[in-house]
Order: structure tokens, then sequence, then C-alpha cells
């Protein structure tokens, strides 16, 4: 069966005003990788950046949009060493990194370039932005176009001139783009999680998030499950594209914006059936017993300052699932 519910919506080309929404200036760029790269601009040749995810995701599972950018300009690493010289912080799917705070403090104190990755995490980018940090946009996550970045820097910085072009900016973005008309896609995104987790608790299973911090807008719903690789491919019978199966403990589905009412009785055939597989394996959902791959946190990496340079990137591994809680992530800026 063909896809039917894809992770994100569509993307279609259309003309439109350019919305105002930063208060910072901001680059226009033809992606979110190459803001990744004006980003890293200056950066020594030979030096590492650290790439952390906000869900321990390893390097080598990274987005490769996001590991080639750093590589135009540095070596990626999955951990810091006495090599790093920045560091990427991934707000993976939507979920603000949640020792972002650390990071930055031995950023600032060891002198690395800091960029917050916010190409799955519209809303927290703008806030990190207006509160002074380098933040790039991946534009076709969130607006219905083809192509497009964007990369807000801190004022008063001497930077390379940018190719800055708001007459292209304004064809890519659609007329209804306004801060107002985002505020409202992310409000219906957020009740579609919450629509989600009350189906799946209706069949006995369970978010492994709680979003209850403000500001706070998921890209997916992950719903924790034991058999991952199993769950997903029930999803794909019922038409719904997840994330790959190598996450630990959990598998996402859908919760953007355009989803249909058919998609809700989809993902309810899908809690029962992956409910129905937990009580036949005699597993709680979320206890793990598929394969999976996990990573330390980004804390235990900052404990191993001096990691080799040829290290994977996977970092030393548990053997638990380590459940990321919204709520004790940190999405302001220090």
């Amino acid at each position: 069966m063909s896809i039917r519910f894809p992770l994100w919506p569509g993307s279609q080309p259309r003309r439109g005003a350019h919305p105002p929404l930063f208060g910072p200036p901001f680059e226009t760029t033809p992606s979110g990788r190459i803001a990744i790269v004006r980003a890293l601009e200056g950066v020594p040749r030979d030096g590492e950046v650290w790439i952390t995810s906000s869900l321990d995701t390893p390097l080598r599972r990274i987005s490769g949009c996001v590991t080639w950018a750093v590589g135009q300009r540095a070596v990626p690493s999955g951990r810091p060493s006495e090599r790093t010289v920045g560091v990427v912080l991934v707000h993976e799917w939507g979920f603000p990194h949640p020792q972002r705070d650390l990071i930055l403090r031995e950023a600032r104190m060891r002198g690395w370039r800091a960029i917050d990755d916010c190409a799955h995490a519209f809303i927290l980018g703008l806030i990190l932005a207006r509160s002074g940090a380098t933040v790039v946009f991946s534009l076709p996550k969130f607006f219905p176009i083809a192509q497009g970045g964007l990369l807000v820097r801190p004022p008063g910085r001497e930077y390379p001139p940018a190719a800055n072009d708001a007459d292209t900016l304004g064809q890519w973005l659609p007329a209804s783009g306004t801060a107002a008309e985002i505020a409202r896609r992310q409000e219906r995104q957020v009740r579609n999680w919450y629509r989600l987790d009350a189906l799946a608790r209706r069949s006995g299973l369970r978010s492994v998030d709680q979003i209850d911090q403000g500001g706070i807008v998921p890209a997916v719903y992950r719903l924790a499950a034991a058999r991952q690789f199993a769950a997903r491919r029930i999803a794909t019978q019922y038409g719904i594209e997840t994330t790959p199966p190598f996450y630990t403990g959990w598998i996402a589905l859908p919760c953007h914006a355009d989803l249909p009412p058919a998609y809700f009785a989809a993902a309810e055939h899908v809690f029962e059936a992956i409910s129905a597989l937990a009580a036949v394996a005699g597993n709680p959902s979320g206890s793990r017993d598929d394969q999976s791959c996990s990573s330390s946190s980004a804390a235990d990496a900052l404990a191993w300052p001096s990691a080799s340079p040829s290290d994977d990137g996977t970092g030393p591994t548990d053997s638990h699932t380590t459940a990321y809680t919204v709520r004790n992530a940190s999405a302001s800026a220090t």
C-alpha cells in the first residue's frame, strides 16, 4: 500500500508575501543545509563539530543533510573532544534539546560555535532567534513550498556578504504565511497530538512524551512500542508513514495540521492492532525486545571530552530506553 498519510504535509510552490516573523536580520538560503554551511563559515577546517540530537540519535543515524552540511566546513563528530570547534543542536522532530543550557555553557567556556538546527521546530526556532541564538530553518517542513532555508544570526557581528533575496523569498512563501496563520496551524498540530494521545490511551498504549510546557509543538506523535519494527509494519498497512524504526522503543506518527479525519480512524485501528500484538507477546508497551539502537546523552558525552577522533559517534550505549519527557526540556535561551 502506498503511503496516504505522510509525516509532513506536501510541498507545492506558491507565490505570496513574505511573512513578518523575525526580529533579527535573517538570510535566505536555497535550503536548510546551506544555512548550516553558512553558519559554520570561518571555523577551522580540521576542527570537529559535535552534532547532538534532542532524541539522542547517534551520529550514524543523524540526517544526512546535517552531516553533509557540517562536512563542508569541518569534521562531523558524535561527541565533543579536544578538537571540537562547534556544536549543532538538532531539535529533532520538534522536541527541544533537553540539555541545551548545559551545552551552551560549555560552548561559551570553550569558544565553540553554537548552532540551533530548528528544521523540525519552527516556533522554538523563532523564540531562540529572538533571544540572540544562531538558528537555521528548513522552510519546506512548515510551508507549502519546494525549497528554501533561513539563517538567523546575532546582530552586531561581522559576517560574509549574504546572498539575501527578499523577492525570491516572497516567491517561495505563501501569502497566508503570516505569524497569525502559522500560530493557528501550530495550535491544530498540538490538538492533533492530544487527539492521537486519547486514541492511544483508549487502546492501553501511551506516548513517550508529555507536552505540558508552553511553546512545545511536536512534529510527530511518539508512541511507545515494545516491538517497534512490527508496529511500523502495522502502521504502513493502514497507509500511515512513520519514522525509521531505528529509534529506541518507539515509533512516530504524523500529527501535522493537514491531517484529514480518515487519518484518525486509521490511527485508531493501528493502535488497536499494536495493543493486540503487545498482549500476544506478553510485554508491556514501551519495553525493549526488538532491534534498536541507543546513544549516550549529551551530558554523558561532555563527561568524555577526550574522545578519540576516530570514534564512530555512537557513544557508550545504555541497556535500557530513556524516555525523553518534554516537560523537562528547556526551550529558553540563556
